[in-house]
């Protein structure tokens, strides 16, 4: 379990997959590792045809997506979740959810600097970041970026 929590680290860190191949293999490649640490299975979905983005766009996209997924490692009791990139016509949308046990938005969104700063970096690059969840119900996290 150690190994593997240094080899998710180093991950982290830098994914080789997200300099050389893009955003959607190394999301792939980090899903394995993320299910393999954590025990949470990643139902990935990839719609539309993928476009470049620029490398400060995919390692912003890339550490909100970790954000997210870690949070429901953390908090959402679940054993599956689902993340879907959407790639259109001058945009990507991407969208990570859990059917968890969910929690109170306005109570938690205001103390969680996780989610504060996956807002902030959605602004960075121009795009938005929408939080929903309810009790019992799991959360969803909505990413759009313009292209």
């Amino acid at each position: 379990k150690t190994i593997q929590e240094i080899r998710m680290l180093a991950f982290e860190f830098h994914p080789p997959a997200l300099t050389s191949m893009g955003i959607i293999p190394a999301m792939k490649s980090y899903l394995k590792l993320y299910t393999s640490t954590f025990g949470v299975e990643i139902d990935f979905k990839v719609s539309g045809e993928e476009m470049p983005l620029s490398y400060g766009k995919r390692i912003t996209l890339f550490r909100v997506c970790q954000e997210a997924l870690a949070n429901i490692a953390r908090y959402a009791d679940t054993a599956k979740a689902e993340m879907t990139f959407t790639w259109g016509k001058g945009y990507l949308a991407v969208s990570i959810c859990d059917q968890g046990k969910g929690f109170d938005v306005g109570k938690v969104q205001e103390q969680s600097m996780g989610l504060a700063a996956m807002r902030e970096r959605m602004q960075l690059i121009g795009g938005e970041w929408t939080l929903t969840s309810s009790i019992g119900a799991g959360t969803a996290i909505d990413l759009y970026l313009p292209i």
